[in-house]
């Protein structure tokens, strides 16, 4: 059973956000407790460095006054600038000091409903555009109305008509649960099909007061048949109809306050930031894991150390100016702005290979001037990109890929292999440092660049004894100032970017610098790119740095995709392998790899056989290609005159992925591991 169980600790602690058997977790951040609003100014630097939910405000209903605006213009400037900075916002509805529902799911009067409280609420969450929202009704079961799950349902489905793709959550209190197995009172399997969320409010089975502080927890067990456990409610979860997979379980561990910071009317209201876990039991892993952040380092037995030490920016270079250029998308020249940190993991052979990797301010290197990089170009690299979800988290795009390419890279030209998952771990904590980077989500990327190089400060062609890892990252928007801007190609036998034998199938930077010159002389022709041929029947092989894929009807009036095969020559890009891994599953043409030379391209567009030709990649994902300038003609080509375009569904289908607009398994979330939130771990530049 998937219960989802909130811990609410003080500002100043964040635990592990998984379960002890890895399953992944989720992390909510309640900003809605009356004495952070009446006490402390709102921070948005001091949120966890990933939410899933982000609960603040609530848009209270009052049976006396129709509607009653309780989201206090404080709370509607922070809702602003979540809601900006591109976090999952979500905001309740409830009563203040009544429960009476049955006004908001059996109105009395129509009109006065519509116009007095469903068209505002409506209204103000088009206006605010958050995310989701919480119907915040704790006494379920004293609902004075019949058939309130069918009324319940119906109110959702007008409000979900209203305001697209609102995510909504029902939150009753677990102290019901003897009632959760009786569907003749509430029926889960009506809101089932509609609800979203099931939020279960075990924060208030049992609270106590000492003299000088209010603290409260629910007990996972008790042998006292007088106090409500987690234990109790989770059993009528599981006999109930609720959907499980639905189903968020909240209890409260309130930090101890002092009573004189507390407003007269705060109660017990008191909430900050909430950690989420899928098993029951992990609640007394996270317990465990808040008691172990305050054991000594120096004691070697219960102390784990840290697998990444990490040094952090006293202040970032992320101000306004920088944070409305990236938020504009329009003005981000491709690798100029750096984030605030690097990776690095030093090699060294004699000293037992690979030491502790580490993160540390950006800052310039420090090399021999015999190092082996310097004079014989034993450097390797990758370029793969975080993406911020539509739901708020990081996405990685099949990174395993680029890692397992960057060690086969690596052996190629003599530098060491390293192990991909500690790598991997690295790059999603430094994604997770920096990821206020992306304020916002699709268009902008965070580009990775990881890069291996050899530092042995020795003259003399031979393998390096010593290397270098580091890892830097940088936001990018659109490869191209306009969506599809066409490129031009110039294709000229007198250049070879790759041969036989050669390195061409592996992501060296001596590959890249050969091109150079080249490139120069395509621009100043008037061209993008270069189309990269290989011998004497003048094979295509490479567009630029990128893939090169041509969709043409063969002599049988079929339909195909083909794109050089990996034969030493072409570089196996993650993207290429991604599109016809889809265009295969999608199997409505044939997809074929195999060499494809220009005369056959220049026949076939001569007998208006050629659909589109484009070019894919990391970093512009797609590229179509209208025009080749080839042995002083220009070739036309028709990819842009297309009514509906396969460049465009593979571009929408691969970045829908990215973006998680929808759920994939090449998509790997940040922040979901424990080492992620070790905050002991962690110290300041000086």
């Amino acid at each position: 059973m998937k219960i989802i169980i909130v811990l609410i600790f003080c500002i100043f602690f964040c635990p592990p956000s998984t379960t002890q058997d890895g399953a992944k977790n989720q992390i909510i951040c309640n900003i809605a407790g009356r004495v952070w609003r009446s006490t402390y100014v709102f921070d948005i630097c001091q949120l966890p460095e990933r939410c899933d939910i982000i609960d603040i405000g609530q848009y209270v209903f009052s049976r006396d006054n129709g509607i009653d605006t309780h989201i206090m213009e404080s709370d509607k400037d922070i809702i602003r600038s979540l809601v900006e900075a591109n976090k999952p916002v979500y905001t309740r509805i409830g009563f203040d000091g009544t429960d009476d529902w049955g006004s908001i799911f059996n109105p009395p009067d129509a009109n006065v409903f519509q116009t007095k409280k469903f068209d505002p609420l409506v209204n103000f969450l088009n206006t605010f555009k958050v995310n989701g929202l919480l119907i915040n009704c704790a006494n379920i079961y004293n609902i004075a109305t019949d058939d309130v799950a069918k009324k319940v349902s119906d109110f959702v489905c007008e409000i979900k008509k209203k305001v697209d793709k609102l995510i909504v959550g029902l939150m009753f209190s677990g102290s019901y649960y003897e009632s959760f197995t009786d569907n003749t009172l509430f029926d889960f399997t009506i809101t089932n099909k509609v609800l979203d969320l099931y939020i279960i409010d075990w924060a208030t089975l049992n609270s106590c007061e000492k003299d000088t502080v209010k603290t409260g927890i629910s007990p996972v067990t008790s042998t006292n048949p007088n106090i409500l456990t987690i234990e109790k409610v989770t059993s009528g979860v599981t006999n109930s109809s609720m959907d499980k997979s639905k189903i968020y379980g909240m209890v409260q561990m309130v930090p101890n306050i002092p009573l004189n910071l507390l407003s007269k009317d705060a109660g017990y209201s008191i909430t900050t930031y909430s950690i989420t876990c899928r098993k029951l039991y992990s609640i007394q892993h996270l317990l465990s894991k808040r008691n172990q952040s305050s054991l000594s380092q120096n004691d070697p037995e219960k102390y784990v150390k840290p697998d990444i030490d990490i040094t952090l920016c006293k202040s970032s270079k992320l101000n306004d100016n920088v944070t409305n250029i990236l938020k504009s998308c329009t003005q981000i020249k491709f690798g100029t702005i750096f984030t605030d940190h690097m990776l690095k993991i030093h090699y060294d052979k004699h000293a037992g290979g690979w030491q502790k990797p580490y993160i540390t301010p950006m800052e310039h290197l420090s090399l021999h001037p015999a190092a082996k990089v310097l004079h014989y170009a034993t450097e390797v690299f990758e370029g793969m990109k975080a993406y911020k979800s539509e739901h708020g988290h990081m996405n990685l795009f099949r990174p395993e890929l680029n890692l397992r390419r960057l060690n086969s890279s690596a052996e190629r030209i003599g530098l060491p292999a390293i192990d991909s998952g500690i790598l991997l771990r690295g790059i999603e904590r430094l994604v997770s440092i920096d990821n206020e980077w992306l304020p916002a989500s699709a268009p902008l990327s965070l580009y990775i660049r990881p890069n291996l190089i050899g530092t042995e400060g020795t003259l003399g062609v031979a393998q390096t004894n010593t290397a270098l890892l580091y890892v830097i990252m940088c936001p990018v928007g659109s490869y191209f100032s306009e969506k599809f801007k066409s490129v031009r190609l110039m294709a000229n036998p007198k250049f070879t970017r790759a041969w036989p034998g050669g390195c061409g199938d592996f992501k060296i930077g001596a590959n890249y610098a050969t091109t150079l010159y080249p490139q120069e002389i395509a621009s100043k022709l008037g061209c993008h790119q270069m189309l990269w041929l290989y011998g004497e029947d003048r094979q295509i092989t490479e567009v630029g740095a990128m893939n090169v894929f041509i969709f043409y009807i063969n002599q049988n009036g079929e339909k195909v995709l083909a794109t050089p095969a990996l034969n030493g020559l072409i570089l196996p890009g993650i993207t290429r392998q991604s599109i016809l891994e889809l265009t295969r599953e999608w199997d409505e043409f044939r997809v074929e790899e195999r060499i494809f030379t220009m005369d056959e391209l220049i026949e076939l567009n001569n007998n208006n056989k050629i659909l589109e030709f484009f070019g894919t990649g990391t970093a512009a994902v797609i590229s179509p290609v209208s025009s080749i300038l080839y042995e002083d003609r220009n070739i036309e080509l028709p990819t842009m005159e297309q009514s509906n375009p396969l460049y465009e569904r593979l571009f929408k289908t691969i970045t829908d992925i990215h973006y998680g607009r929808v759920a994939h398994p090449w998509t790997r979330v940040v922040d979901e591991r424990p080492h992620l939130y070790e905050s002991q771990n962690y110290k300041y530049a000086n």
